[in-house]
């Protein structure tokens, strides 16, 4: 996807593709990016600049839509580095399921929404190598240096020791929405009378999205 301009939201916007660029557009406009399916290098540097972009072009806090959410880490630690670097707070809004790095991700931001179904999963990435003995050896020990690092990313943000997270990871655990608060990713469960906002460009400020009421 590209960086959003003015996008047109209309009916003939053109094909599909079309239509989901002017949707994020618009998203865009209002300070709002979307993460959804999986994280890789090119999503997260698309990612990144968008985030680099609104950091660079107001003072509001941005606000980070993620939607079943799975990918590597390195693409996550891009992700961090960028978003620990900013001058305007990320708020997260999470639903479906988060799986593996990209929950470091969600951890990490300043305000961190998760809807009531939402499930995340600790688990490192799957991966596999095949080659001599010697080499499998090391190959193994850089992957536990690298889950060692996702643990030590997300027990900053939570409440837990890094080992225990470290555990955690290698038993692929399951959190719901209450669990995850109780670990620390998470701040609020978005409240069941919540609305959706709808499109409005009459307005100097419009509004779009869907708007956590919170007790």
């Amino acid at each position: 996807m590209n960086i959003p301009g003015d996008w047109p939201l209309s009916a003939d916007a053109g094909r599909p593709s079309d239509w989901t660029d002017a949707l994020y557009g618009r998203l865009f406009q209002q300070r709002t990016v979307v993460a959804a399916a999986q994280l890789n290098e090119e999503s997260a540097s698309d990612l990144v600049a968008q985030l680099m972009t609104l950091d660079a072009t107001g003072d509001e806090p941005i606000s980070l839509r993620i939607a079943n959410w799975t990918g590597t880490l390195g693409a996550a630690l891009s992700v961090i580095d960028v978003i620990d670097s900013l001058g305007v707070p990320v708020h997260a809004t999470a639903t479906g399921l988060v799986e593996g790095p990209p929950m470091a991700v969600l951890a990490t931001c300043a305000h961190r929404w998760v809807s009531a179904h939402s499930r995340m999963k600790l688990c490192g990435e799957e991966l596999s190598f095949n080659g001599p003995a010697r080499l499998v050896e090391s190959w193994l020990c850089e992957q536990n240096e690298r889950l060692m690092a996702l643990a030590g990313c997300i027990a900053r943000s939570s409440s837990k020791h890094a080992d225990e997270v470290l555990e955690d990871l290698k038993a692929n655990r399951y959190l719901s929405a209450s669990e995850a608060i109780r670990y620390g990713l998470a701040d609020e469960i978005l409240a069941t009378d919540a609305r959706v906002l709808p499109f409005r460009s009459n307005v100097d400020r419009p509004t779009v999205g869907f708007r956590p009421t919170t007790s």
